[in-house]
Order: structure tokens, then C-alpha cells, then sequence
């Protein structure tokens, strides 16, 4: 499914496993630049840096994405405000645990996640697969296993993958 392809390309991307233009495609077409346009743009500058990716396979998608990043960031201190708030909905933490993890801004998104595991409904699986992600990508690695192992569904293969990095960095 798209959400656990897109942490698994982010995986790939962490572990510089992304060799090709299709592993760039892939992890864009994921990403969507409409739904995580700074993400998005990383892979893109990313892709165009290392020749994996050309400015034809892009067209006009690159600018497109910028302009979408600069009203984004824009939006980031409100998302941060109303998920900071003590009765912030499931909805809005896990949103903005998404958006947060999508800008690299791991010590946020694992505040968020973090929060909305203790809410009623929480899809924990994804929630804690990306808690995880948050943790291992600010180093915690014994804390990103340890969420990690919690995962199960379909994320549980993507889950261990991540927690197979983590072990490995630990």
C-alpha cells in the first residue's frame, strides 16, 4: 500500500539505497508533491544532484512543488500551535506528525506521534511506525527498536526493516 511504500522510500532514502530515476519516481509518486511538497522537493533536488533524475522527467512539477513548499512553511507554526494544544484531535496530531516527518523535523513529529497513540482510534501501527522513523532519525535507536517492535499488520514488514537500520546504527 502507498502509505507503507512511502516509508519504506523513505528508508531507501535514509540508507542512500536510491539508485535510479525509478526509485525516484516511485518515491515522488508516494510522496505526491501535493500532499508533502518539502519532501517532495528534497527527492526532486536530490534526484536532479546525483543525474538519477532529469529537469524533462520533472516538467513543471519542480516549480509547481516550490511555490506549494512556500505557502506550506508558512502554515507550519499554526499545524505546530493547534497540535500543541492539550485537546488536539487524533486528526490533528497525526497530521502533524506527518507534515513534521515530511520537513525532517523528527524531535516535533515524535512529540506528535507520540501524543496520538494515546488517543482512541489511533491506526497505532502506522502512528508507531513513524514514531519510530522520528526516533531513528535523531539517533534514538534503542527507543526506535523498542516502537518499532510494536508494529504489526501490513506495516510490521516495513517496521522491521526500519528497526533492522536502527540495530544496526545502535
Amino acid at each position: 500500500p502507498k502509505q507503507q511504500n512511502l516509508d519504506l522510500m523513505r528508508l531507501m532514502y535514509e540508507t542512500q539505497a536510491m539508485k535510479d530515476k525509478r526509485d525516484y519516481l516511485e518515491y515522488l509518486e508516494n510522496a505526491d508533491p501535493r500532499g508533502y511538497p518539502g519532501e517532495a522537493l528534497k527527492i526532486m533536488n536530490q534526484g536532479l544532484a546525483k543525474g538519477a533524475l532529469a529537469s524533462a522527467d520533472l516538467g513543471t512539477e519542480k516549480a509547481d512543488t516550490e511555490a506549494r513548499v512556500k505557502s506550506d512553511k508558512a502554515s507550519l507554526p499554526s499545524q505546530e500551535a493547534d497540535a500543541a494544544k492539550p485537546g488536539a484531535t487524533l486528526a490533528t496530531l497525526t497530521n502533524a506528525g506527518d507534515v513534521f516527518l515530511s520537513y525532517d523535523e523528527n524531535a516535533k513529529a515524535e512529540t506528535f506521534y507520540a501524543r496520538a497513540l494515546e488517543k482512541p482510534g489511533v491506526d497505532a501501527n502506522t502512528v508507531a511506525l513513524r514514531l519510530g522513523i522520528a526516533q531513528a532519525r535523531q539517533g534514538k535507536f534503542a527507543e526506535a527498536e523498542a516502537t518499532l517492535a510494536k508494529v504489526g499488520g501490513a506495516s510490521k514488514p516495513v517496521a522491521e526493516l526500519w528497526s533492522a537500520y536502527a540495530a544496526s546504527k545502535s
